[in-house]
């Protein structure tokens, strides 16, 4: 509302911009006058109901602040306050903010994709620069929006709008103007709300995204994928508000040319020569919903009059039946209207709109634990099934028969040993499995102590630690158990597979902390509705805020470990033709399937990294050969070639620096390459 006098005081409403209303604000408060905004809705208005309709009036709006605070000198004039100053020079800067946005979605982008640096920063630089602006944001704009608007939807605002806006602004910034003003079309024309041309740049960008985050973490698992979870980080959280942009615009199919509204106000229905008394359930411009007690049979199409009363306005209708379904509460009736006159219809919209929304303010449960439990033992049964499959018929190798396995199993002399390692190896921080083990068991404390001494709640992620710590505690004593006691003392000194059971472990322990942190999440941020089973609605909008970002971050440390795993695994495929074990298998091959191989072995190979001392090299050519009689040496003298002919069946050459020279013949010559060399002629 504006008064007269001040309008005429400034000359009306100005003509040389296409947004009279925000420059006539700036008028008004340059002529002396103060303006008030206030956040009760005080009216009802049309919005765009397209997305070409929306981004059409955000450029208008773009140029004509522009236009506005050009035509006025609103940034730099002494009519008006410093803050006034400042706040217009905000209002021009925030049309800016849309090229800000594509160089903060670009910028990862071109660096993990293109090896492109728009900035050069480290860890602390960026932290300086960018976390107190992040801060004063989203705190400003919590203030400004009071929970009808946060940062999170402003900046899936501001992607969508980004591609569209940037050159209007830079047109208008230059002064090449927009002189015609085009009124943004709000009326339904269409069922659909979106135009597939309008998601091209953004699912352009989607695209960049995802293969931006595939190529920069090719190849990185453990510390190395840690260091870089900013750029990941970045990419994520571009990608997630590109995402939510994306499924904005696509919209959905709007089967109504007007939306409903729900409503309860008391309805007379005059059908049959008999008036009925009702409920409305539901309203809108050309339709209605009531609920009847008693059931009155009518033809589709049969036309009967409607007398809605609420509590300041009264409307008479014509309607036309539709369908009647029951509930078990009542007989729910639906029927397209018409107002009788032109006083019927202002407060048949006055009845539909001069009220609270009636948005969704509940949840529906969105995951059971035994949803999760059945889904992650989908894995295990796969599994099973291609081990079963892809082995069938095979018996594993070194089987034991129970009692049998005297001549294998670890002497009582060695349990010290083992021991030993075995607790060097279940604290060393340098097997990741171990470092993940207490990096959970920290951050899993940290969260209990945060949320216990700020948001004043207690979770139980706390007591499902210490279970879980126990669980993991005597899987390891019993890994221990199976080092003395069952595995042949071979591999029992060598601690052979500690790091798969450590890993496996692992797996469980992680997937049990983040199972019940979310579930703590949620009780925290949400409360129970009486008499509504098990749904859940959040206690605020902050406090759904808050659940998301901490089950977006939760989700983030779990796909990080889950990725770190998958990347550690290819490492070791991409590697594993230069390992010990990948050069043993391409010189002797994998016999394991076969019988028991008999013969006497003899092994040159270099003690490189102690693989001959720590008796891998050893271990690893009984696995392959499958042979019980193997010897190693470090150094093989050709001059001694003839002893080894009469001892030994076969010679393999791992390494051929483990080849030295002596009195050997011509003959013996090819013995100084890599190979196997069969010493016996049958």
């Amino acid at each position: 509302m504006t008064f007269r006098k001040a309008l005429e005081e400034i000359g009306g409403f100005p003509y040389g911009t296409i947004t009279e209303d925000f420059e006539t604000s700036i008028r008004l408060q340059k002529a002396g006058y103060i303006t008030y905004a206030t956040s009760k809705v005080l009216a009802s208005g049309l919005s765009t109901t397209t997305v070409k309709s929306m981004i059409r009036q955000r450029i208008r709006w773009a140029r004509g602040v522009i236009q506005s605070i050009r035509n006025t000198n609103a940034v730099f004039t002494r009519k008006l306050s410093l803050a006034g100053n400042l706040s217009y020079l905000n209002a021009y800067f925030y049309w800016w903010s849309f090229f800000n946005r594509m160089i903060f979605i670009l910028a990862p982008i071109l660096f993990a994709l293109f090896d492109f640096q728009l900035a050069r920063c480290g860890f602390w630089e960026l932290m300086i620069f960018w976390l107190p602006s992040h801060l004063c944001s989203s705190m400003s704009m919590r203030y400004l929006s009071t929970n009808i608007r946060n940062m999170r939807w402003s900046q899936i605002i501001d992607t969508i709008l980004a591609p569209y806006l940037i050159f209007p602004v830079l047109l208008e910034s230059i002064g090449i103007q927009q002189k015609t003003f085009k009124v943004t079309e709000k009326r339904k024309t269409s069922n659909k709300t979106t135009s597939f041309w309008y998601i091209l740049p953004h699912g352009a960008l989607i695209v960049l995204s995802i293969a931006a985050i595939i190529r920069y973490v090719k190849g990185k698992y453990g510390m190395a994928l840690l260091f870089s979870s900013v750029i990941l980080f970045w990419l994520l959280y571009n990608l997630i508000a590109l995402t939510y942009a994306v499924f904005f615009m696509l919209g959905r199919d709007s089967k109504r040319k007007f939306e409903r509204i729900m409503a309860k106000e008391n309805v007379k229905i005059y059908v049959h020569g008999n008036w009925q008394e009702g409920e409305t359930f539901d309203v809108s411009e050309n339709g209605i919903a009531f609920l009847l007690d008693k059931y009155i049979p009518m033809e589709k199409g049969e036309e009967f009059l409607i007398v809605v009363q609420g509590n300041d306005y009264h409307a008479d209708l014509k309607a036309e039946f539709v369908y009647v379904k029951q509930t078990p509460e009542a007989f729910y009736y639906a029927a397209t209207v018409t107002p009788k006159e032109e006083t019927s219809f202002q407060n048949w919209m006055q009845i539909i709109h001069d009220r609270e929304h009636s948005l969704p303010k509940e949840m529906d449960p969105w995951m059971t634990v035994c949803m999760t439990v059945c889904l992650s033992l989908i894995p295990y049964v796969v599994w099973n099934l291609y081990v079963r499959c892809r082995f069938s018929g095979i018996e594993q190798k070194f089987q034991l028969a129970f009692g049998k396995q005297e001549s294998l199993a670890v002497s009582k002399e060695q349990y010290g040993q083992i021991t030993e390692e075995f607790v060097k190896a279940a604290f060393s921080i340098s097997n990741r499995a171990i470092l993940a083990f207490f990096l959970c068991n920290i951050a899993a404390v940290l969260a209990v102590l945060f949320v216990r001494i700020f948001l004043k709640k207690q979770w139980k992620l706390g007591r499902v630690l210490i279970v879980v710590d126990l669980m993991a505690i005597l899987y390891h004593i019993g890994i221990l158990g199976l080092y003395l006691f069952s595995m042949p003392e071979e591999e029992a000194v060598r601690l052979a597979g500690f790091d798969r059971y450590a890993c496996s472990i692992m797996v469980l322990v992680e997937g049990l902390l983040f199972m019940q942190a979310t579930i703590d999440m949620e009780h925290s941020f949400a409360v129970r509705i009486e008499g509504n089973g098990t749904y859940r609605a959040f206690s605020s909008p902050a406090a759904k805020r808050r659940y998301q970002y901490m089950v977006l971050a939760t989700m983030m440390i779990g796909v990080n470990f889950l990725y770190s795993e998958i990347n550690g695994l290819l490492y070791i495929q991409s590697n594993y033709s230069q390992s010990l074990a990948g050069r043993m298998e391409t010189l002797a091959g994998d016999r394991w399937q076969e019988e028991e191989d008999q013969r006497k072995y003899f092994v040159a190979a270099s003690d490189r990294e102690g693989q001959v001392s720590n008796g891998e090299v050893y271990y690893v050519s009984r696995y392959f050969l499958n042979a019980p009689n193997v010897e190693v040496t470090e150094r093989l003298d050709a001059g001694n070639m003839d002893e080894i002919k009469k001892e030994y069946d076969v010679l393999i050459i791992l390494d051929e620096s483990a080849v030295h020279s002596g009195t050997a013949d011509v003959k013996n010559a090819v013995w100084n390459r890599s190979g196997v060399y069969p010493l016996k002629d049958n």
